[in-house]
């Protein structure tokens, strides 16, 4: 299953106050000039400044706007728009127990063409998503526990348990498969298992951790 995400929006003007709203985002998380599963948690909360024709439409601005009016006498006054620079951040509002991560391996060149990126893609075995959870995970955060959202129990930590390779390019390729067996051995304490179609075979940790991973999957930490 993959997170839920919401983008907020903080106005700053010398004569309003900060505002925000959320709105559902799909979890596809990644960027072509990152080479970690952490760089791209850290592209996906970067802060982005809306300024010039970006600017964020403030409805409280516009409330507050319409109010004074009205108060001075203005009583035609029904509907204005006031625009303002803002801050614009995205971060994770609930946290899933299966974290699916999918890498944004394929791009449209400057031509119109289809292009994969290939580069490699570092991914921890474990992933602390603390420093990624931002203003949502820290709701709520004196509240008694009781009263807390049920994410706000979970652990932020993750475990790599499988991962998809893509070989090929954009018209065409195959699917590779890894996965954690989920118990022990004689030999391995939870091996790495690779499928490829009907064909299967043990591998090592490090064989996973160097694939050109296409799709990664964590499971929480309990």
């Amino acid at each position: 299953s993959s997170f839920s995400s919401s983008s907020f929006y903080s106005s700053s003007s010398s004569s309003s106050s900060s505002s925000s709203f959320p709105s559902t985002m799909s979890s596809s998380s990644s960027s072509r000039s990152a080479h970690s599963v952490e760089k791209c948690f850290e592209e996906f909360n970067k802060e982005c400044l809306l300024s010039g024709p970006n600017q964020y439409e403030c409805m409280e601005c516009c409330s507050r706007t319409l109010a004074q009016k009205v108060s001075e006498g203005n009583v035609e006054a029904k509907e204005c728009k006031v625009y303002r620079d803002a801050v614009y951040q995205q971060t994770v509002v609930e946290w899933p127990p299966i974290l699916t991560l999918q890498v944004k391996r394929f791009r449209q060149t400057p031509s119109g063409n289809s292009q994969k990126i290939s580069a490699h893609l570092q991914m921890p075995l474990e992933l602390d998503i603390t420093p990624y959870c931002g203003f949502c995970c820290d709701i709520g955060k004196d509240r008694a526990p009781s009263t807390l959202p049920t994410s706000h129990h979970h652990s932020h930590q993750y475990q790599l348990y499988g991962i998809v390779k893509h070989s090929g390019g954009c018209n065409g390729g195959h699917y590779v498969a890894y996965a954690r067996y989920n118990c022990s051995t004689v030999v391995y304490e939870r091996p790495w298992v690779m499928f490829n179609d009907s064909q299967w075979k043990l591998v090592s940790e490090k064989e996973v951790l160097g694939q050109e991973a296409y799709l990664l999957f964590y499971e929480r930490v309990v």
